[in-house]
């Protein structure tokens, strides 16, 4: 992504969802795929934000380490920007990844896959930055 050196760099965010796939989210579902018959690329909504309101992660909200543990990833979103990926954690809501590294966000953007897919619970550890460092699945 270009940007010039005076302008905070934007990312973009998960899109609203779909009223089945909020249903799923409450029932633990994994909701039906829609296919649309289009490979055209859709345009990112640059500055949008979920639109899910995430609960309360753990006692003194952003002071110092908050383990998740038991925890189970409802979905997965990443886009075509450096480093930015976003999980929904049922107990804790959208949380984005650590953007520290290119090969960390993606190792970590794999991991919350797998947990995604084999519907396992995992436990996360999120720093007082409101980030996702390390996910046990």
């Amino acid at each position: 992504m270009t940007q010039s050196s005076n302008q905070p760099q934007q990312f973009a965010h998960p899109a609203d969802l779909t009223d089945v796939q909020k249903a799923a989210i409450g029932n633990d579902i994994t909701p039906p795929v829609v296919l649309t018959g289009s490979t055209k690329p859709l345009p990112a909504n640059v500055g949008a934000v979920p639109t899910l309101k995430p609960q309360s992660a753990g006692s003194g909200g952003n002071a110092g380490t908050t383990w998740l543990s038991n925890v189970y990833i409802i979905a997965v979103w990443s886009i075509n920007q450096d480093r930015n990926s976003m999980v929904y954690v049922n107990t804790t809501g959208w949380v984005r990844l650590s953007t520290a590294s290119d090969s960390g966000i993606v190792a970590l953007t794999m991991l919350a896959t797998s947990a995604k897919l084999s519907q396992k619970a995992v436990t996360c550890r999120m720093e007082s930055d409101g980030m996702i460092h390390e996910i046990y699945a």
